[in-house]
């Protein structure tokens, strides 16, 4: 039954009404977003409206550029990275001119067993020297040229001279008319060492990204966190305020002990909470701590003030790192067919050498011979093998045709996943943004139902209890619309992520 008191004297509602001013000013007028203990109560964050450019991952990507890349995760890519700009200049130093020199010196004593040189021993050195540089082309073409001289002496009778020299120049072309005559094909290797490294690249940049997420995830994370506590702490001030009034009203008669009671129980839901968000804010903050040691983030109370970000055009799949891996992979599976056709073809090379000899007695009189126009040697031929029982070539070129249709197909698969990705994370912002209006509008529904609560309680012709659940009404739907703000952010961090625009921010 409502207990029905005579009317208050001045000296005994005033407690009463200063109570209900300071729970309107706490739970229903905040615009403040949360900074410290100590700071003015929480108020709701101002309405999201269009604006200027994003800018609200710029203060931590600053902040957090060196932490970033030093990080166990981006080092590790960075490494990768490393190792395959190297793999590509192994693949391209293949193709360097190749230099050799051929010292060779020998000595021999032999019996003479002959009617001109008679008994005897006969003693012979030789001794001679060749340098030659030769180089690969990629069109097939090899080119060697050389030159050299080599000696003798001996003590025989039969020789002309004890002192003979040799030298000789020589030019040799070889060109691949089939097998290995592509350019193409001859640089695949190459191409494949390029596209590795590209790879890697993308990977340390989508590492780097993941870190700057990662990062940003927490951010948001423990500027929520701060908000609830806030919100909570503020939440058992004017709880355990509301229940001193009470108690108050209840010696002056008043009040009854049943609204007293249950204040007293609406104080400790209220601690209760308290106490669970600050342990998960502990938990927070030393995971943060662990992943992120000595790293200073900006301030977060700004974040609920955040307008809205831009979102631009969806881009093209092609440009993205996830559509230039799928074209890469296709030119991939296109030099695998080349290659294979290639392989298929029986070996036809067209082979010429010039070369330029001198004798005589002395060394220098050797190399003076090469001014005669009249000897030098010419040859010019074809080289030709075939290998019978091809079978194996052919099933190999008909299973790289067949590896270059299914990545064809996996490419229009990926396109097609990732614009559905896409529109569904530009559907998940939209629908943000729309709940921070609904969140505004039902945040406003809560307070008028408190206000109309704290006049019938007044009045007496509701509990205590109703007071009660219509503030924390107006407390879940404060944090629900501060949540619904970062949320905002959240959507725009993902949709940066799938479109590759989170490193755009860095200088």
């Amino acid at each position: 039954m409502t207990r029905h008191c005579p009317p208050p004297r001045p000296s005994r509602v005033g407690p009463l009404c200063v109570c209900a001013g300071l729970l309107m000013v706490g739970l229903a007028t905040a615009a403040d977003a949360p900074a410290s203990a100590t700071t003015p109560p929480l108020v709701p964050p101002a309405p999201a409206a269009p604006a200027a450019p994003l800018t609200w991952l710029t203060p931590l990507l600053d902040a957090s550029r060196t932490a970033a890349r030093n990080s166990l995760e981006v080092v590790d890519a960075d490494l990768s990275r490393t190792s395959a700009q190297l793999s590509a200049r192994v693949a391209a130093a293949l193709w360097n001119p190749r230099l050799s020199l051929s010292p060779s010196y020998g000595q021999s004593r032999s019996q003479s067993n002959s009617v001109v040189d008679g008994p005897g021993i006969i003693r012979s050195q030789s001794g001679s020297v060749f340098l030659g540089v030769g180089k690969s082309f990629a069109t097939g073409t090899s080119l060697s040229l050389s030159a050299g001289s080599s000696g003798s002496r001996s003590d025989g009778a039969g020789v002309i001279s004890d002192e003979f020299y040799s030298s000789s120049v020589s030019l040799a072309i070889s060109q691949a008319l089939l097998r290995g005559g592509s350019r193409a094909i001859n640089l695949s290797g190459i191409s494949d060492a390029a596209d590795a490294e590209q790879d890697a690249l993308d990977q340390f940049d989508s590492v780097l990204e993941g870190q700057f997420s990662d990062l940003a995830s927490r951010w948001l994370a423990l500027a929520q966190s701060e908000a609830s506590l806030r919100q909570l702490r503020e939440n058992v001030r004017l709880a355990s305020e509301n229940l001193r009034q009470f108690e108050e009203r209840l010696r002056i008669g008043l009040s009854r002990e049943l609204d007293v009671l249950s204040l007293r129980r609406g104080v400790a839901d209220q601690e209760v909470q308290l106490s669970k968000a600050e342990r998960l804010y502990a938990a927070d903050l030393r995971q943060f701590k662990l992943y992120w040691p000595g790293l200073e983030l900006p301030d977060r109370a700004a974040l609920l003030n955040v307008t809205t970000p831009t979102i631009p055009p969806q881009p093209s799949f092609a440009v993205s790192r996830q559509g230039r891996a799928m074209l890469r992979s296709l030119a991939a599976a296109a030099r695998q067919v080349a290659s294979a056709r290639n392989n298929a073809y029986d070996d036809l090379s067209i082979d010429t050498a010039l070369s330029k000899y001198g004798s005589d007695g002395d060394l220098g009189g050797s190399w003076s011979e090469f001014d005669n126009r009249e000897t030098f040697d010419l040859r010019v031929g074809l080289s030709y093998s075939h290998t019978f029982g091809t079978e194996a070539n052919r099933i190999a070129h008909h299973q790289a045709q067949l590896a270059l249709d299914q990545t064809r197909l996996r490419a229009r698969i990926g396109e097609r996943d990732w614009h559905a990705r896409g529109l569904e994370l530009r559907d998940g912002f939209d629908d943000a943004l729309a709940r921070v209006g609904e969140q505004e509008r039902l945040a406003a529904a809560q307070r008028a139902e408190l206000v109309l609560a704290t006049a019938q309680v007044e009045a007496g012709l509701v509990t205590t209890r109703d007071l009660v659940d219509a503030q924390q009404r107006v407390s879940d739907a404060m944090l629900a619309l501060y949540q619904a703000n970062l949320d905002v952010l959240r959507a725009d961090l993902l949709l940066r992520l799938h479109e590759n625009r989170l490193l755009d921010l860095l200088p």
